[in-house]
């Protein structure tokens, strides 16, 4: 009887205090290796606090623009660190409107580096980022 009680006691006690997750961390690279084809997927997969790490080459196409973080913070980041070396080429045009990516939380703690955003285009807001309730 006592043993039930105590493992009831100890199971309550550590309802009290969550255990936090530890950050996963994604590799994407530009050929679609990795684990995650594109950057988008890796996106989708990531929770609060992940790292997507972006190998070196320049990511095209759907899955690599107009970008959507699904209001979650998580850091996006060259392995490198060379935005030279590691570029999102948004593709985008008057015609074919694409922009880089999209924040769009009211608290923001997710943080983008060491990666180069080109060729965005999204009238009128702009073409690398769109950012709603962000601040850089």
């Amino acid at each position: 009887m006592r043993s039930w009680v105590l493992v009831t006691a100890l199971l309550f006690i550590g309802s009290l205090f969550p255990v936090q997750a530890q950050a996963a961390t994604f590799t994407v690279n530009a050929d679609g290796s990795g684990d995650y084809p594109t950057i988008q997927a890796a996106i989708n997969a990531a929770n609060e606090g992940d790292v997507i790490l972006l190998g070196d080459g320049v990511f095209t196409g759907p899955g690599n623009r107009d970008l959507d973080t699904n209001e979650t913070n998580f850091i996006l980041q060259s392995q490198s660190g060379d935005p030279s070396l590691c570029v999102i080429n948004v593709q985008g045009s008057v015609s074919e409107p694409h922009f880089g990516i999209q924040y769009q939380t009211q608290i923001n703690t997710s943080f983008l580096g060491g990666i180069s955003i080109i060729n965005g285009y999204q009238d009128p807001s702009g073409g690398a980022l769109v950012m709603e309730y962000a601040s850089v």
